[in-house]
This record gives structure tokens, C-alpha cells and sequence, in this order.
């Protein structure tokens, strides 16, 4: 199931009344409704990658994937993460240090490597992996940010909606519906009832969407931007 930004904002727009074209100026703001959108996504990967002990619900791989990175003899280059979970050489733990660590001689045994920058090199001791050796990284990745009302949600390649999974049958209620509520308190015009309402479809769309993806459904619920 793919999802674009309009299938979010359309939906979004025609909660309310309030929202009609012509009425409200920020349902008529693309621009301002993706850049909301694309924060609050890549917010969710972010919690859904979360271990427990952080935050997240469960182990948080739901939107992981792996990469396979050659070690060279000056950094290499990572895809951008939202977390990145395991560095593994042949099914052996490797672990990851900071070059503070190195420095001050209190850095995990080998093998290791240090990512800073987005770029991964070898702790460079005896054990640690060398120039050659391939390694396999089980990351969470930050989706594109969306830029046009067509780009599917979750991708990783602008236009190419196999580059996604996500869980469009839990995650479009969701986001339609936070994404209702930030029109609605932004347009600081609704009545209690109205916004009442908003908040109780919110809540039940979180906790389906929480039981999907691994993230405390009371972390899906707040934080509305005003932006």
C-alpha cells in the first residue's frame, strides 16, 4: 500500500468544514501542510527506532533495513539514519566508538569502528576491522523529505513508491488525523466539541498505529508543531 501527501492532506483538509477553500488560508498552503508532514514522519521513524530502553515500545526494527559497507582506508559514507541498530562483521558483533574513547583508552575491546560525520572508519587498533573487510549495518533510514503533494510517504527514492513501506492501513488514519488536529489548533477558531472530536479520533488512531510500529501511543499523541 503507497501513500502520497495528498492522500494525507486532502483527507486532512475535509475534517472540518473550517478548512474549505476559500475559508481557511493555512488549508491552502501546501507548502506549509508538507514540510509539517515530512517533520512528523521522519519523527516516527525516529521513535519507532527507539530500543525500549529509550523510548521506544519493543525492539524498534519495524522500518529497519541492512547496508553493507566496505571498509576502506579513509571514511566511507552512510545512508542517513534515524537510529542505527547493529554493526556486524560475518554475524560477529562489532562494536561502535567514539574517537574521544580511543583517545582517552576507555573505548570497547576490538573490533569496533568510530561513525562520526555519517562516516565510518576503523578504531584503527590490532582486531579492529580493516581496509577491505565488509561490514553489515542494520539501521533504521530517514525517509525523504517530502517536497511535492505526489511523493509517497516513508520512500527512499523521490518517486519510487518500492522504496517505502509504509504501513499506509494504520499510519494514513494517523496521520490524517494529527494532521486535522494541528489545522484545527492552529486555526484557533474551533469550538471544544469540534476539538474534542479531533482529539478522540487522534487518540484511537495512535493506538493502532503504536501497536504496529513500536512507539508509546502517548508519544504519537502530542507534540502538535506551530510552526
Amino acid at each position: 500500500m503507497t501513500t502520497t501527501a495528498q492522500d494525507l492532506i486532502g483527507p486532512a483538509i475535509a475534517s472540518s468544514v473550517a478548512n474549505d477553500q476559500g475559508t481557511s488560508e493555512l488549508a491552502n498552503n501546501p507548502d506549509e501542510l508538507l514540510g509539517v508532514l515530512s517533520r512528523r514522519i521522519r519523527q516516527v521513524y525516529t521513535m519507532a527506532a527507539m530500543p525500549k530502553g529509550l523510548g521506544g515500545m519493543g525492539k524498534g526494527y519495524y522500518f529497519a533495513t541492512s547496508q553493507t559497507v566496505v571498509v576502506a582506508s579513509s571514511p566511507v559514507a552512510l545512508a542517513e539514519a534515524a537510529f542505527r541498530h547493529s554493526v556486524t562483521k560475518n554475524g560477529g558483533r562489532v562494536a561502535v566508538v567514539s574517537q574521544q574513547d580511543l583517545d582517552d583508552a576507555r573505548a570497547e575491546m576490538p573490533p569496533a569502528v568510530v561513525i562520526e560525520g555519517n562516516k565510518l572508519r576503523t578504531a584503527g587498533r590490532t582486531h579492529d576491522p580493516v581496509a577491505g573487510d565488509q561490514l553489515l549495518i542494520r539501521y533504521t533510514p530517514l525517509p525523504l523529505v517530502l517536497t511535492s503533494t505526489a511523493d509517497y510517504v516513508g520512500a527512499l527514492v523521490a518517486g519510487d513508491p518500492t522504496s517505502t513501506v509504509w504501513p499506509g492501513w494504520v499510519g494514513d488514519p494517523y496521520l490524517v488525523a494529527w494532521l486535522s488536529r494541528y489545522l484545527a489548533i492552529k486555526a484557533g477558531d474551533r469550538d471544544p466539541q469540534e476539538l474534542q472530536a479531533v482529539e478522540t479520533d487522534l487518540k484511537a488512531a495512535a493506538d493502532l498505529f503504536s501497536a504496529t510500529v513500536g512507539v508509546d501511543a502517548a508519544r504519537l499523541v502530542q507534540d502538535v508543531e506551530d510552526t
